[in-house]
């Protein structure tokens, strides 16, 4: 799996992107880190760290800034991508759970609370559209 990505949005995370990218660097080398108009030094750490950094010039949001990363790691002939959200709230550590079951599957997601339902939006919709009717 030699074409695996790392993408990771980020908005005014310098705090905690340069311990985050030292330990991905130790699993994943192609790292692309997406400022999403950070005004902080986000994007200065990320070039130091000497990982590919793309920036927003204003936010867009969380999404707009997956989606950057995704289309430019995809670009560069990424087959695989894990995504970590620029505030360490997951933890680099599982990454090689994800690169092995991606040896499986096409599709691997986290959770970060295995025992919290986490309901489908088509059974959220439905839900609310039935308590709305009553």
């Amino acid at each position: 799996m030699k074409n695996i990505w790392a993408i990771i949005p980020a908005y005014n995370e310098a705090l905690t992107l340069e311990t985050l990218l030292q330990e991905i660097k130790k699993m994943i080398p192609n790292i692309v880190v997406v400022s999403d108009g950070s005004t902080d030094a986000t994007v200065e750490i990320a070039k130091k760290a000497g990982v590919t950094v793309l920036n927003h010039i204003i936010k867009l949001g969380k999404g707009a800034a997956l989606k950057t990363g995704c289309e430019y790691a995809i670009r560069q002939g990424a087959t695989h991508l894990v995504t970590l959200d620029g505030d360490a709230q997951h933890n680099p550590k599982e990454i090689p759970r994800f690169i092995e079951n991606l040896k499986k599957y096409d599709v691997v997601f986290g959770s970060r609370r295995l025992n919290y339902p986490m309901p489908l939006l088509l059974y959220r919709i439905r839900n609310d559209y039935k308590s709305k009717k009553k």
